[in-house]
């Protein structure tokens, strides 16, 4: 992806709505993670990662809890989009 289609991206995730991030964005930012993290470490992650707001603020409204694996993640994007 050019740098501009990124930035532009990045800007859309962070003014945008929270339900259009959908599981594979999350994921790529949490691709080196190693389960089961915490809901600090995930965030911690994504940071490292360089996530656009928008995806920080999304895994910050997930519950304080251990996440087993990505696929546990996953689900719980599920849940927060319904």
């Amino acid at each position: 992806m050019r740098e501009q289609e990124k930035q532009a991206k990045d800007r859309d995730l962070s003014a945008g709505s929270l339900s259009s991030i959908g599981a594979a964005e999350i994921q790529s930012y949490l691709r080196d993670i190693e389960y089961p993290a915490g809901k600090d470490e995930l965030l911690k992650q994504a940071q490292k990662a360089q996530a656009p707001e928008g995806v920080l603020a999304l895994i910050g409204e997930f519950p304080d809890q251990q996440y087993n694996s990505a696929v546990h993640v996953s689900q719980m994007l599920d849940r927060l989009h319904h």
